[in-house]
């Protein structure tokens, strides 16, 4: 109250205060009706449906028909203004709505896109929502795409098959979540784009609205984008990107700017959830809305400071004013001002949470991870943070996550980089929750796609959280616990058939491993050395030299470990191990056509898989004995030997992977190749072309694994006389 007579007139002070308690009396009333939260909501999006039909060409329509939507986050009830952009985007995306016709002609084309693009914070993603808010009712689908990276639109893309009912989630496919989402993909694609089926089915006036959010490169869409529809389709782009790539043929841009000053005050006044207390504290929102630029992420985040702080419009404005010249006019550019205004709505933000440290921690936390999963254990401190406008609590799948806006989220990463200790603090606690939530590959390197949707979940976050390691420098020293996730992220992307990607994660643990002074003959180099010497087989003829090197170095630094062991302490793992490093070898040898060393290697490693256990109870290292040593046969002329091997290697890896695996595809490429040796044509093209069926949903149609069976087929169908099938 004293701070009120001090820097306001009485009578003002009086009016402020008078707020407050209405302020404090409608929190109370909140907090007392928080078990019935829940029935508000539903209430809230059954006026939604309902609401705004009476202006719609398809209003008696829609009451007998509901769209389908994956939009999960809840409407922006302090949305404010956009209607002319909001007008602008409908009648570009359904031009026909505009002159209240629905029944022409439908042409087959390709989807009408729009894309709204300005600087970060200027509300493209709320202007993107509130539109499926308030045209929902002239769609027949929405389908809400983050876009932000590879594989949160991966994800969001698999959701739509689902939502149509056109796969099943059951969990508890052997071959993992990364099969069953490119199949997903596949189906929803093929669905936007012909016939669909499942719970809604295409006819001639059917709509659909895809809304991918945050793209960096709009290139990046093409693959998910139908090339033509038979239905009505429109695409909605969020993008800070000026200039986009045109990706169809009707195809618009929408610029969207920050609020001029009235619309700025209105918004502040919103999310404080009152209206202004006189014409003298309109004046100073909208002074207030003119020094950050009109920009909304601001406002939004100087109205949840005011609200949670009980402080005032004046008292903001003279903080702003005492901790930033950014309302000053200067000869920085706008892109300069515009980060410094925004950075000092930040800084004044996050410096009210110093009265809550558990709070401050977790938002560093989150700008390390940008998480996708919210723990339970941090529900009041998740509570602070989002009444501050600070974080978003949303869903996808069905899954509650945090999401923090990128320029929120940058801002404290260089806030943090400016204190090391501080900096490494937080990033170790960001890594010990991810390294407690992410498995560990198996020691002995058996496939186990089980732990898949695991590692889906949990490899982007590492990968995030490497990136903000590194920038902004100095960086910080990445230990030798982060070359060790790394590693098992190498071996679970070498397994899913992600060649490209596991090597660079398996090279940046090898180089982590050299910065940190770690010894050659250590049993983590061991593991990355075995598995890089694998992927290097897969790169090329000019690789095999370097991948034949690593190893050898593998095979070397398991022998040296193996030898320090005392004999009574040697388990099972560890003689698997070592053999694995000689198959590795053997595998390296074949490429190279010395098959008499591969023949000794493998006979020396299948007398000691038959002293530790049956074909049924370790398949996989059986499995690799039967299928290098089928090569090794096939190259002797001996073809039936070769089938009879590769046949038994084929139904091994099956047992131990599952039939989708990429491992027991690339069993069932070398059974097929045997087959066609053998002059058995047919029958060499039937199995590879359910190689390749699989391949394609399993890696993805440009996987290298996809784009070998495809140039195989079209081979074997040539030499079929099917010519025109292999076009």
């Amino acid at each position: 109250m004293l701070s009120y007579l001090w820097t306001s007139s009485p009578q003002q002070a009086l009016k402020q205060t008078k707020s407050r308690i209405k302020t404090h009396i409608k929190t109370f009333e909140k907090e007392r009706d928080s078990i019935h939260r829940q029935d508000i909501r539903s209430r809230n999006l059954a006026l939604i449906s309902n609401s705004s039909l009476q202006d719609s060409p398809r209003s008696t329509e829609w009451k007998s028909r509901k769209t389908i939507s994956t939009v999960s986050m809840f409407r922006n009830y302090a949305f404010i203004g956009r209607d002319e952009e909001l007008s602008s985007l409908h009648s570009s995306l359904l031009p026909d709505e505009q002159s209240g016709s629905s029944d022409s002609d439908p042409v087959c084309g390709g989807p009408i896109c729009c894309v709204l693009h300005g600087l970060g914070g200027a509300g493209k993603t709320q202007m993107a929502l509130e539109y499926t808010y308030r045209y929902r009712q002239d769609y027949d689908a929405m389908f809400w795409l983050s876009a932000e990276r590879d594989h949160e639109l991966a994800a969001s893309f698999a959701l739509i098959a689902l939502k149509l009912g056109l796969v099943e989630d059951d969990g508890k496919s052997k071959a993992g979540v990364k099969q069953n989402q490119i199949k997903a993909i596949q189906e929803g694609r093929n669905w936007l784009q012909y016939s669909g089926s499942g719970m809604l089915t295409h006819d001639a006036d059917q709509r659909w609205l895809l809304i991918f959010d945050n793209v960096e490169e709009i290139k990046d869409l093409e693959m998910y984008l139908p090339t033509e529809t038979e239905a009505r389709g429109s695409v909605i782009v969020t993008t800070q990107r000026p200039r986009s790539q045109r990706i169809t043929k009707d195809f618009y841009n929408i610029e969207l700017l920050s609020f001029d000053e009235e619309t700025g005050a209105q918004s502040l006044f919103k999310y404080l959830e009152r209206e202004p207390t006189d014409e003298a504290e309109s004046n100073l929102a909208r002074e207030t809305s003119a020094i950050v630029g009109g920009l909304p992420l601001a406002i939004a985040t100087i109205g949840g400071y005011i609200k949670e702080s009980e402080s005032s419009v004046e008292e903001f404005l003279q903080i702003m004013k005492r901790s930033s010249n950014a309302w000053e006019d200067t000869q920085h550019t706008k892109l300069k001002h515009y980060e410094r205004t925004l950075g000092t709505v930040f800084n004044i933000a996050l410096s009210e949470l110093e009265k809550y440290p558990a709070a401050r921690k977790l938002i560093d936390i989150l700008a390390f991870l940008n998480p996708v999963g919210q723990p339970l254990n941090v529900l009041e401190m998740t509570r602070i943070l989002r009444r501050r406008q600070l974080v978003r609590r949303e869903t996808s799948g069905g899954e509650p996550y945090l999401s923090i806006h990128r320029s929120l989220q940058w801002s404290i990463i260089v806030d943090l980089s400016r204190v090391h200790d501080h900096r490494w603090s937080v990033y170790h606690q960001a890594f010990v929750l991810l390294r407690r939530g992410m498995p560990m590959s198996s020691p002995i390197q058996v496939p186990e796609p089980n732990k898949w949707p695991q590692f889906e979940r949990y490899t982007p976050q590492i990968l995030n959280l490497r990136t903000h390691c590194l920038w902004p420098e100095p960086p910080v020293d990445l230990p030798v616990d982060f070359a060790h996730i790394l590693s098992d992220m190498g071996t679970y992307m070498w397994h899913a058939g992600l060649v490209d990607d596991g090597s660079e994660a398996l090279e940046t643990a090898e180089h982590i491993l050299d910065e940190r002074g770690v010894g050659e003959i250590e049993p983590l180099r061991g593991d990355i050395l075995g598995n890089l010497g694998i992927l290097s087989g897969f790169a090329g003829v000019s690789q095999r030299k370097e991948g034949m090197n690593r190893r050898l170095e593998a095979l070397k630094i398991r022998k040296e470990v193996h030898e320090d062991i005392p004999k009574k302490n040697v388990t099972r793992n560890d003689e698997i191990r070592l053999y694995i490093a000689e198959s590795d070898v053997a595998f390296g040898h074949l490429q190279d056509e010395k098959f008499e060393e591969v023949e000794e290697i493998m006979e020396r490693c299948l007398e000691a898989y038959k002293s530790w256990d049956t074909e049924d109870k370790i398949p996989y290292e059986y499995a690799k004995y039967y299928y290098t040593m089928s090569l090794v046969r096939a190259a002797q002329n001996l073809i039936e030997e070769a089938l009879d091997f590769s046949r038994r290697g084929v139904d091994l890896v099956t047992q131990s992977a599952g039939a989708e695996h990429p491992v027991t595809q690339l069993w069932k490429f070398s059974l097929a190749n045997l087959m066609y040796h053998s002059g058995d044509v047919a029958e060499s093209l039937r199995i590879n072309e359910e190689v390749l069926a699989t391949r394609k949903w399993v890696c993805g149609e440009f996987n290298a694994f996809t784009l070998e069976s495809y140039s195989t087929c079209a081979a074997l169908l040539c030499q079929e006389g099917k010519a025109d099938k292999a076009v």
